[in-house]
């Protein structure tokens, strides 16, 4: 058992400390007369019993040993990429740290997928790097595919009736005779016909504003554009459709493989 675990740590040593030692086959030299090599034990005096002595099998199977285990580290070292040298370290050192490129194929080594917009659940994506047919900045009625972000509606000035606010004088009557004092004036858009307010003077009543409305329309007054009546019928909550909202470009790699040599 001492002379095993002995010749492992001898191996081990051997093979694992060759970092600034030449890295061919090590010699055993000092056999004594008896074709043999001792070490004197714990008491450390030599020719006790229990010295620890090899013979010239054991010192071949130490040398076996040491030998396979060199080739193992050489063959990984050139498996990595690296190349062999003298120098255990210097040979570790030279495997790369990154994939060299002849790892990788000649041609088309690196394959990319470009991201192609769609409308609906079926992806276009592709190794093509040409735009596809739906831009970055398209927009439908509907959501689905990669348009899902909705577009709130905004007024503009389209939204709002610009029509003239005019003034005017209308003559009414009650119980069906006409009756010069009763009137009406107010102030209406000409386009839309909104009413923003008017006057009324009966019986010796004058309504809240009729007399400034009245004097308007006697000179013909009129307020150009004056109108501001939402004609679209939205608000900003209206939903005018769905512009891309997949969070990608059109044309964007999305991803990249490697294709190695086999």
């Amino acid at each position: 058992m001492k002379k095993k675990l002995i010749t492992t740590i001898c191996v081990l040593t051997l093979t694992l400390g060759l970092s600034s030692s030449t890295m061919a086959t090590p010699l055993v030299t000092g056999l004594n007369s008896a074709n043999r090599i001792s070490f004197v034990g714990t008491d450390d005096t030599a020719g006790t019993d229990d010295d620890i002595v090899f013979d010239a099998q054991d010192l071949e199977v130490i040398n076996t040993r040491i030998d396979n285990g060199i080739e193992i580290m050489k063959d990984n070292i050139v498996t990595k990429g690296g190349t062999v040298s003298d120098d255990m370290v210097d040979s570790i050192n030279s495997i790369p740290n990154t994939l060299g490129i002849e790892y990788l194929t000649a041609m088309g080594d690196v394959q990319y997928t470009y991201h192609h917009h769609t409308l609906n659940g079926t992806s276009n994506d592709s190794t093509d790097p040409n735009p596809g047919s739906i831009s970055d900045t398209y927009s439908q009625g509907s959501s689905s595919g990669c348009c899902t972000t909705p577009i709130y509606h905004t007024h503009t000035n389209a939204c709002r009736c610009n029509g003239t606010l005019v003034y005017y004088h209308v003559k009414t009557y009650d119980g069906g005779d006409y009756e010069a004092d009763h009137w009406e004036a107010g102030l209406k858009c000409s386009r839309c016909g909104q009413n923003y307010g008017f006057g009324i003077n009966t019986g010796g009543y004058v309504g809240d504003g009729y007399w400034g409305y009245r004097e308007h329309w006697e000179n013909g007054d009129t307020i150009p554009n004056g109108c501001s009546v939402n004609k679209c019928g939205k608000n900003g909550s209206t939903i005018d459709g769905y512009k891309i909202g997949c969070g990608k470009r059109d044309g964007q790699i999305v991803s990249a493989d490697i294709v190695f040599n086999d």
